[in-house]
């Protein structure tokens, strides 16, 4: 099978301290910060958006699998989670890990 390439433009608002567009094929994504952090809360902060896209991801290998397997696979939830010390990427602690510490999935079958 050939290799499938996809892409994403990312594009500032000038308008907006922090957030972000985010186009793929006909669809856009805004991506922001909560106010608490320096954004507007227009949108998923990015951490949310890779969660979802994990979450997303292993949504869809299950239902996948089950199809492949003839599984009767009706209805899945998946709740993910990350852990982050923002202290780290805000540079007020040179200590601490910038980005995630640790991301858990737990599945609903």
């Amino acid at each position: 099978m050939p290799i499938i390439e996809f892409s994403s433009v990312i594009t500032n608002d000038a308008s907006s301290p922090l957030q972000m567009r985010c186009a793929s094929r006909q669809f856009t994504l805004i991506i922001d910060e909560p106010v608490a952090y320096g954004g507007e809360d227009s949108g998923v902060n990015p951490i949310e958006a890779l969660l979802a896209s994990i979450g997303a991801c292993k949504g869809i290998v299950a239902k996948s699998f089950a199809r492949l397997h003839r599984i009767n696979l009706k209805n899945i939830r998946i709740e993910m989670k990350g852990e982050i010390d923002p202290d780290g990427y805000m540079g007020k602690n040179k200590h601490v890990k910038i980005g995630l510490s640790r991301i858990s999935t737990h599945y609903f079958i």
